[in-house]
C-alpha cells in the first residue's frame, strides 16, 4: 500500500472513531433539546388553560371598532377578568374609553369643545369620565394590551372621543362598542 493510501486509510479510521465518539453525545444533545422544547410547549399550554382568561381583540380603523373580527360587542360575566388587545390600524389616534352613560359623556365633551377647552384639559376631563379609570390611547400602527374586570352586571360602552381630522368626535362617526356584563 502506498504512503498516500496509508494516510487516507488512517484518516478514514480517525474520522470513524471521532464519529463513533460523537454519535452518543450528539444523540444525547438532540434528545435533551427535544425534551426541553416539548416540556416548554406543554407548560405554556397548561398555563394558558389554567389562566382561563378570555381574550378579545378590539381593532379600530377610521372610524369603527371590530371585536374579534365582528360586531363591536363584548359579552362577559360579572367578576370575569378578560384580556383586551387594542390595536389601531387606522390613520389617526384612537382611544378605548370605558363609560356607563355614553350619551351624557358625549354631550359633556361636545360642550367642552364648544367652550374651547385645550387638549390637555380635554384629556383630564376624559380621564375623569373613564369608568374604573379604563382609558387607553393608541397611535396608528400601535397595540396596547390590558386586563378588564367588571363586577356589576349591565351595559357599558367603549368609545373614542378623539376629534381629528375634522373636529367631529369619533364616537359621533360610529366609533363605539358595547360590553354586556351578565350576572
Amino acid at each position: 500500500m502506498s504512503s498516500d493510501n496509508v494516510r487516507k486509510a488512517n484518516s478514514y479510521q480517525l474520522e470513524e472513531e471521532l464519529l463513533d465518539r460523537m454519535r452518543p453525545s450528539t444523540l444525547v444533545i438532540m434528545v435533551v433539546v427535544i425534551v426541553a422544547i416539548s416540556t416548554t410547549i406543554l407548560v405554556l399550554a397548561n398555563l394558558q388553560r389554567q389562566s382561563g382568561i378570555q381574550e378579545f381583540k378590539v381593532v379600530v380603523a377610521d372610524f369603527a371598532y371590530r371585536v374579534n373580527g365582528g360586531e363591536p360587542v363584548i359579552k362577559i360575566r360579572a367578576n370575569e377578568e378578560v384580556r383586551i388587545i387594542f390595536e389601531n390600524i387606522g390613520r389617526y389616534d384612537h382611544e378605548f374609553l370605558l363609560v356607563r352613560d355614553k350619551d351624557a359623556v358625549i354631550r359633556e365633551v361636545e360642550e367642552a369643545l364648544r367652550r374651547g377647552m385645550s387638549d390637555a384639559e380635554l384629556d383630564r376631563l376624559k380621564a375623569g369620565m373613564a369608568f374604573a379609570g379604563i382609558r387607553y390611547e393608541v397611535e396608528p400602527g400601535s397595540i396596547t394590551i390590558f386586563r378588564l374586570k367588571l363586577v356589576t352586571p349591565g351595559v357599558y360602552y367603549f368609545l373614542c372621543l378623539e376629534t381629528e381630522p375634522e373636529d367631529i368626535l369619533h364616537a359621533e362617526r360610529g366609533e363605539l362598542g358595547r360590553i354586556i356584563v351578565e350576572g
